[in-house]
């Protein structure tokens, strides 16, 4: 053959795409005509091949520095605060492609990103305003009725005649029997006092805990977005802050004691139970045997509720309850130390090809936070089988000394 050292290159073959080519695959996105939303692609130099809004006075043009200069130092991720070249705020979302080097650029104006979230935030913020009144409220009435109780009691023993019988009834006959009632009074003073202190504390607590709980969850409901639809976030956080609020609304009914498993179950899958039909889809008979009898504490609660509606929005966007024919078993076993396994079980759906590849919200609820907030021993267990998904959840009930 021929030497290889005398080989040399004799040609080079070439190709270039028309920039309508990628104003083509720009209008097949169907990136709404609003004002904010963009779409562009950019040769990895920066200058702009193509663009959605005034296409033909940027074509050709680099990108603003300082966006170029980001985007630049990562291959894909998004970036807040900035704005569109017609001035809209925008979040801005690119990514390199991996042969070509093109820049696939997307802006989604402020206001449709940030709006579900504000609304959200603004509506527990406006919840905890209401409480706190309130609580303030119950303060006040209780000090009013004991400042007249002890003015009373002062009265009486400064010799000013009988106490306000409206306010307070001593019923005293003698020295002895005012000393009684006014040591009484101050006793139920510092009862009231402490019970106030304890309402307004308690209500604190519970307060600061479901603002930390839905920010944990609209956080991890924006990290599974990652494209940043708002719509479907917006979606998705209102479904996870009413289960919150239905799990709420049960502990609030017990005073927030203990709550029997069955209750759980039955409040947190009600929105899919809706109706006979929808009931006889989602079958709870296994739970009537153990259920009303294990007890779970309101952190157990809130977190199987919140894990119990992931698993059935999943079911009713891909599993068993996305077709006609689906269904849902959930029964209740109990273990040999005392502990519970919840078995959720999905069968005449599509077929499973198997776990899923992205780890959305529910994935990370279920296989890791759930285990976590369900107490020391628990665990979770998903099945991804190919006649439906099957998930068993074990923990210790409270007062075990398991949890």
């Amino acid at each position: 053959g021929p030497d290889a050292a005398a080989r040399r290159v004799t040609a080079v073959i070439g190709f270039a795409l028309p920039p309508s080519s990628f104003a083509r695959v720009l209008a097949e996105q169907g990136i709404p005509a609003g004002p904010g939303w963009t779409g562009a692609i950019t040769d990895r130099a920066g200058r702009i091949v193509a663009r959605s809004r005034n296409d033909g006075r940027l074509t050709g043009q680099p990108m603003r520095p300082e966006m170029q200069d980001r985007i630049a130092a990562n291959r894909e991720g998004v970036l807040l605060a900035s704005t569109t070249r017609e001035g809209v705020p925008a979040m801005v979302a690119f990514t390199h492609a991996a042969n070509s080097g093109f820049i696939a650029v997307r802006t989604i104006p402020d206001a449709e990103f940030q709006g579900p979230l504000r609304a959200a935030l603004f509506r527990i913020i406006g919840f905890g305003t209401l409480v706190t009144a309130l609580a303030l409220g119950l303060a006040l009435l209780v000090a009013r009725r004991t400042v007249a109780a002890f003015q009373s009691l002062t009265r009486l023993v400064e010799g000013q005649g009988p106490p306000d019988r409206s306010g307070l009834r001593t019923g005293l006959r003698d020295a002895d029997e005012l000393a009684a009632a006014f040591a009484f009074a101050l006793e139920e003073r510092s009862r009231s006092e402490r019970h106030r202190r304890l309402v307004v504390a308690e209500l604190n607590h519970r307060v600061k805990n479901v603002l930390a709980t839905v920010q944990a969850v609209a956080a991890q409901t924006l990290r599974g977005h990652p494209g940043g639809d708002s719509a479907q976030i917006g979606a998705d956080l209102d479904g996870r802050l009413r289960a919150l609020a239905r799990a709420h609304d049960m502990l609030t009914a017990i005073s927030w004691e203990d709550a029997a498993l069955q209750d759980v179950v039955q409040a947190a899958l009600a929105p899919w139970r809706g109706d006979d039909t929808a009931a006889a889809r989602i079958d709870l008979s296994g739970l009537t045997a153990l259920a009303p009898s294990q007890p779970l504490s309101p952190a157990q609660a809130q977190t199987l509720a919140l894990a119990l509606h992931e698993l059935a929005t999943n079911a009713l966007k891909y599993g068993a309850l996305s077709t006609p024919q689906g269904r849902v078993t959930v029964e209740c076993r109990m273990g040999p130390e005392g502990e519970v396994a919840l078995d959720w079980v999905e069968a005449g759906g599509p077929p499973v090809a198997g776990p899923p590849t992205r780890r959305g919200f529910g994935m990370r609820l279920l296989e890791r936070a759930l285990a976590r907030d369900l107490g020391a021993g628990a665990g979770v267990e998903l099945r991804f089988e190919p006649g439906g998904v099957r998930a068993t959840i074990r923990f210790s009930p409270p007062g075990t000394g398991a949890d």
